[in-house]
């Protein structure tokens, strides 16, 4: 084939060609691209109003560290004269005597679990072997779980 020759493909993608470069863009292209630009601007104004104030921080905290960290100087050697004199204190006796109950803490009704252990106390000494050695062989034994059962879903989703 020749230069001068076209091919059926050739006039086809030429067509269409046309066609794309004769578009219009879509309505409000252009103003979606300027508010992309301009968002793009505040975001990296934003950045830059706060690096400022970070690197402030970030130097004043160095700063507090390097003089904390600082030895001090011993202060043997520095007196400080006491010009007035220290005043006496005196302790006003106690105005009205607390009223003091014979027996404290006051006696309030057992709860439950202070029943049973009460009740576990009075047992005699065989009965309370055995129910905590009959707790100890529960706590050792496997914990035995029944077998789960999955039925398969169809493949409506019924089952």
């Amino acid at each position: 084939m020749t230069k001068d020759e076209h091919d059926p493909v050739d006039s086809v993608l030429e067509a269409a060609l046309a066609r794309y470069s004769g578009a219009e863009p879509l309505a409000g292209l252009e103003q979606r691209v300027l508010n992309w630009v301009r968002a793009e601007g505040v975001r990296r104004h934003r950045v830059r109003r706060w690096l400022s104030p970070v690197g402030v921080v970030a130097v004043s905290g160095a700063f507090a560290v390097v003089l904390w960290m600082r030895p001090v100087p011993d202060p043997a050697g520095v007196t400080i004269p006491l010009q007035t004199p220290i005043p006496q204190l005196t302790v006003a006796p106690a105005v009205r005597k607390l009223q003091s109950r014979r027996e404290f803490p006051t006696p309030a009704p057992a709860t439950p679990e202070e029943r049973a252990l009460l009740a576990l106390a009075t047992r005699p000494p065989d009965d309370a072997r055995k129910a905590f050695s009959d707790l100890h062989r529960r706590a050792e034994e496997p914990i035995q779980f029944e077998e789960i059962k999955i039925e398969p879903l169809g493949s409506d989703g019924s089952r």
